[in-house]
């Protein structure tokens, strides 16, 4: 019979088997439930804070997004207000600019190209 076989089923008087069972030592269960606790209360205390870090990341994200649509607001306006009519037509006298009355356009029949410089016939 081999020895842990032996030392695992113990047989009494009357032929029972009784199991034997490891040493209970307080000291190393206490250790890991201690080792246990301080394990989970590390990991609670990292995702807690990775957990704020993120909340504060998207406000600050949050914040951002609400800036530039206020900016996109303003630009909008400013490009419709140098749209305007009355802009325009301001800033046409401003550059001296006259309207064009009698305009004219050339209707070409047939192709309609480009002569370069010193070319026959020009």
């Amino acid at each position: 019979m081999g020895r842990f076989y032996a030392m695992s089923h113990r047989t009494g008087g009357g032929g029972a088997t009784v199991l034997a069972l490891p040493s209970f030592n307080p000291r190393v269960w206490c250790t890991l439930a201690v080792g246990g606790l301080l394990f989970a209360l590390a990991s609670y205390l990292v995702q807690a804070n990775n957990l704020a870090a993120k909340g504060y990341q998207m406000q600050s994200l949050r914040d951002q997004l609400d800036q530039l649509r206020l900016e996109t607001r303003d630009l909008e306006s400013r490009a419709l207000e140098l749209q305007s009519f009355q802009n325009l037509e301001q800033r046409v006298t401003s550059l001296q600019l006259v309207p064009a009355n009698d305009v004219r356009y050339v209707s070409a029949v047939g192709p309609v190209g480009y002569a370069p410089a010193g070319g026959a016939g020009y």
